[in-house]
């Protein structure tokens, strides 16, 4: 892992762990000395999931916590969180 000596930020990742890189990607960022990750969500339909009930909030929790599995393993490969 290169230490430049300061964080690197990537503002506006879609870590995507079905379609993408997922945690081969950070391994990537990491290795060439980045340090800290802002993930966002990946758009519900992307993987599947379309508001089907009432309370579109059940509907997109899956895909929400997708995300934030994701997140918890790019925050064990960095030196900084994600």
């Amino acid at each position: 892992m290169e230490d430049l000596g300061t964080p690197v930020l990537d503002d506006h990742l879609h870590l995507d762990p079905r379609h993408g890189r997922g945690i081969d990607a950070v391994e990537d960022f990491a290795h060439l000395g980045g340090t800290h990750l802002l993930v966002v969500n990946k758009p519900s339909w992307l993987l599947g999931v379309e508001p089907e009930t009432d309370d579109p909030h059940d509907d997109f929790r899956a895909v929400f916590e997708e995300t934030l599995d994701a997140v918890a393993d790019a925050d064990d490969a960095l030196r900084g969180r994600a």
